[in-house]
C-alpha cells in the first residue's frame, strides 16, 4: 500500500538558497528515513509579501516561497511539521494532502512505481534547475 501523498508549501525568511536547501535537505532526510519519498520540489525565488508577516519577534516584507511534494505515513508526517514552528527560517507553513497517487490521470503514479524503494534524500539536484529561472538571485 503506498502512502499519501502531501504538498508542503513553506515561506521562509528572504534566504539565500543555500540555506533553503539546508533546511529542505533536513526535511527531505526525515522524510526519506522514515519509509516516505520526496516527488518534487518548486522554488519561486524571492519575492516582495503581500503585507508585512510577523514571525520569530522578525517583521518580513520578501519571503522565498518552496513547495515540497512527497509520499510518507501520518506519524512521519506529523513529526516533520512540528519542527517547522520552531525553525527562524520559517515565516508560515502549511500542508495538503493531494488525491490518492493510484488515481488515474495523476503525474506522480508512475514516478512512484519507478522510485519504491530509491528515496531521494539530496534535495540540492533537485533545486539546481530552478538557479537560472528564480529571480532575484
Amino acid at each position: 500500500i503506498m502512502a499519501p501523498s502531501y504538498e508542503l508549501s513553506l515561506l521562509f525568511r528572504a534566504l539565500e538558497k543555500k540555506d533553503v536547501v539546508s533546511v529542505l535537505s533536513r526535511l527531505a532526510k526525515n522524510i526519506t528515513t522514515n519509509g516516505g519519498v520526496v516527488m518534487d520540489v518548486t522554488d519561486s525565488g524571492v519575492a516582495t509579501l503581500p503585507y508585512r508577516m510577523r514571525a520569530h519577534t522578525e517583521w518580513n516584507t520578501s519571503g522565498r516561497h518552496t513547495v515540497l511534494k512527497f509520499h510518507c505515513n501520518p506519524a512521519t508526517l506529523a513529526s516533520t511539521v512540528a519542527t517547522l514552528p520552531r525553525d527562524t527560517s520559517v515565516i508560515r507553513h502549511n500542508v495538503v494532502r493531494l488525491r490518492d497517487v493510484r488515481s488515474p490521470g495523476n503525474q506522480y503514479f508512475d514516478q512512484c512505481k519507478s522510485l519504491r524503494g530509491k528515496p531521494v534524500i539530496d534535495i540540492e539536484p533537485m533545486l539546481a534547475p530552478l538557479e537560472g529561472r528564480v529571480a532575484g538571485q
